[in-house]
């Protein structure tokens, strides 16, 4: 996506330390993406997550595949309720 700088995946949540995907317990698989607000927003970015993510009974169930949305501040809140 054009404004995207980089993306850095990992695991959030959860009581394991250190979680792999072997080993992933009651994490959850996250991404963190980096982007230039001038390209691209925020708004921009949940439409695409939200047009590929799909939602299917595993997805809901599983916690290594829950989605969660992660903000830096009020606004970012604001828009990802909407």
């Amino acid at each position: 996506m054009d404004g995207v700088i980089r993306t850095v995946v990992g695991y959030a949540g959860g009581e394991e330390k250190n979680p792999t995907y072997r080993r992933i317990k009651d994490a959850t698989e996250s991404i963190l993406i980096e982007y230039n607000p001038d390209i691209i927003s925020f708004e921009d970015i949940l439409v695409e997550w939200s047009r590929q993510v799909g939602f299917s009974p595993i997805r809901e169930t599983s916690k290594q595949y829950r989605s969660a949305i992660f903000y830096v501040d009020g606004k970012q809140k604001k828009i990802a309720e909407e």
